[in-house]
């Protein structure tokens, strides 16, 4: 029986990405497709007419601890300093750092912070109320003990790609084996070698993008990965 090596990768996303270029050098032939015009997803990056690079569908913060992932990547881009940290507008207009520290509880008591923070932010984000919510959900963002102002200081290695997430992509594309077709949507005809990292919920048939979320948050879905014969 001969291996089929031909893969169809859906989503030309960091994931989709990192996915296509190991199996092409492990002597996979690889078709990556994505339904939008550009490469990395929502990761896309360009750099506006005033030299600013713009974060398209929102800034995307990269750190992490773990060295296989950073000398993995690190053949593919440089790298810039960027710690990221946040602070909140109160009514008053006065700036505390986010997610709550000693600092914040010098102008914000303690049981206030679900109503001043907490309740609008999730409500924003997720388009229910806070009761609706896993708890889970708040538990993400904890109160800090100290006055530490960086959103992930856990984390050893926090930067972002020199030349942007796009630039990173379109590296990790560049193989003789990879195949890239953009403004392509997938096709239930399509379905004999599938590794989709995209709309999962549209390829596979989820009932819909809340429902999705909802398992993220319970921890019922880790990934959007099928590979078939």
């Amino acid at each position: 029986m001969i291996e089929n090596k031909n893969i169809l990768i859906v989503g030309a996303g960091l994931s989709g990405a990192t996915i296509a270029r190991e199996l092409a050098e492990n002597g996979y032939k690889i078709l990556i497709i994505d339904k939008k015009d550009h490469v990395a997803g929502h990761c896309f990056d360009y750099t506006s007419d005033d030299g600013i690079r713009i974060h398209k569908y929102g800034p995307h913060i990269f750190h992490t601890s773990n060295n296989l992932v950073i000398n993995w990547l690190s053949k593919f881009t440089d790298w810039v300093d960027y710690e990221h940290k946040v602070v909140a507008k109160l009514f008053d207009g006065r700036l505390v750092p986010f997610p709550p520290n000693k600092n914040t509880l010098e102008y914000v008591a303690h049981d206030d912070l679900v109503e001043t923070f907490y309740r609008p932010y999730s409500e924003k984000m997720w388009g229910k109320t806070l009761e609706e919510l896993n708890p889970k959900i708040i538990h993400r963002v904890p109160i800090r003990p100290d006055n530490e102002d960086r959103y992930f200081p856990k984390d050893k290695f926090q930067k972002l790609p020199a030349e942007g997430y796009t630039k990173l992509v379109e590296n990790l594309l560049k193989h003789p084996s990879i195949e890239l077709k953009l403004n392509t949507k997938f096709e239930k005809s399509m379905q004999k070698n599938i590794n989709s990292t995209g709309d999962c919920w549209q390829a596979f048939a989820f009932r819909s993008l809340d429902s999705i979320r909802q398992l993220k948050m319970n921890g019922e879905l880790s990934g959007c990965f099928k590979l078939s014969k």
